[in-house]
């Protein structure tokens, strides 16, 4: 039986916390409950900055390659990490779902 493979979608306001890295948390987090699910991951997406800002580097890279039929499923922290901004939520959203993108959280 093949492993099902999926990506993560990494990002935060801020790169380091007062326990850590912030980034590298959420990818070791995130890679475990990917293993606990069944999943193998494929490729990290990261950005360092505000969930409002719709110019963020991996979320434009991740959605581009999303379109371009690149994986099925995102692991995130939770759908914040996406967007917290309801408009570009919404946008987000439509992509995934024309794209039959699948998102899990833990």
């Amino acid at each position: 039986m093949n492993q099902q493979t999926a990506v993560l979608y990494l990002c935060s306001a801020i790169p380091f916390s007062e326990d850590g890295d912030a980034l590298n948390r959420q990818e070791q987090a995130l890679s475990e409950f990917a293993r606990q699910v069944g999943y193998q991951v494929t490729q990290v997406y990261r950005d360092v900055g505000s969930g409002y800002d719709e110019n963020r580097t991996g979320l434009r890279a991740l959605l581009a390659d999303a379109e371009a039929g690149q994986f099925d499923t995102i692991i995130v922290r939770d759908y914040a990490s996406l967007s917290r901004d309801y408009r570009l939520t919404r946008q987000i959203e439509q992509t995934l779902i024309e794209c039959e993108i699948a998102v899990l959280t833990p």
